[in-house]
This record gives C-alpha cells, sequence and structure tokens, in this order.
C-alpha cells in the first residue's frame, strides 16, 4: 500500500489539531497483529490531490468523516491521496489561504488528478465570482500539467 503522508495531518489550516509527526498506522479487529512491515518512501506516486470543504476532510474523530479519508482505500498501489481539503472553505478562501492552493499548487506533477469539490460554502458568493474561482483553479491545476475534475 502507498500512502501520503502531510504536515500538518489533517486539515491543512490545523483545524481539529495537527496529529502525530510522521506516519500513524492502526490495527484494528478482534485480535491485532502484525508480523512484519516495511516502510519506505514511494519514488513517484500518482497522486489525487483533494480540494474542497468539510464534507472532503480529514476529520479528526470518527464517525464525522469526509469521504477524502475513505479515497485510500480504493487505489492501486502507487497511487496516493492527498487530501487538502479544510472545514468551511470557499472557492475564495481555498484560493486565497496559504496552507490550501497555494501549498498544494507547486506540488501537483503532469498527470496528477486535482478533485475539486467546492461550493457549499459559497452561499455569499456572486455566480461570477464562483466560476471565476472555479476557471482560476482549473487552470492553476492545468498549468502543473495536472488533470482537474469538477465534482459536485
Amino acid at each position: 500500500t502507498t500512502v501520503n503522508v502531510r504536515s500538518p495531518e489533517g486539515q491543512p489550516t490545523g483545524q481539529g489539531g495537527t496529529g502525530t509527526a510522521g506516519l500513524q498506522i492502526t490495527f484494528g479487529g478482534s485480535a491485532p497483529a502484525i508480523g512484519s512491515l516495511t516502510v519506505t518512501p514511494a519514488a513517484s506516486p500518482l497522486v489525487a490531490y483533494l480540494a474542497g470543504d468539510s464534507t472532503v476532510c480529514d476529520q479528526p474523530a470518527a464517525p464525522y468523516t469526509g469521504w477524502g479519508q475513505y479515497l485510500p482505500t480504493h487505489l492501486r498501489n502507487g497511487a496516493v491521496v492527498a487530501n487538502y481539503g479544510d472545514s468551511g472553505e470557499s472557492s475564495g478562501s481555498f484560493l486565497s489561504n496559504s496552507a490550501l492552493f497555494p501549498r498544494m499548487k507547486p506540488l501537483i506533477k503532469s498527470r496528477d488528478l486535482v478533485f475539486i469539490q467546492l461550493g457549499h460554502n459559497d452561499k455569499q458568493t456572486t455566480a461570477t465570482a464562483f466560476r471565476d474561482n472555479l476557471t482560476r483553479l482549473v487552470n492553476g491545476v492545468r498549468e502543473r500539467g495536472g488533470v482537474p475534475v469538477l465534482m459536485t
């Protein structure tokens, strides 16, 4: 399995706490056990970046979770999810907050997917401003060679 490790863990702005530095591995079930474990850096994984709000982000405690927390379990080895979703974000705040799109954009490589789900917190945003913000996000992803995917 390949995983993305970010700092801070959880939501990029530190909402809900920043977690513990490094990779956290949890074993569950009635009799958790492990025979061996090897951790090595992935050379060049295909990355699926997530840009969104509370419905997407890594929430601090179950059962309250964003869908982005479940996505990694559905990827093949060599592909990872980098969840930059953050509670309360609108299209405009996602673009302007230095912990969000400005931090994510330089990391995007050719063929990386960027799933963009914003709009819930854009209730006070005009249609023109919302469209302009989405256009800026899409163009920013394309500038890096990434593949933008708009989601609703």
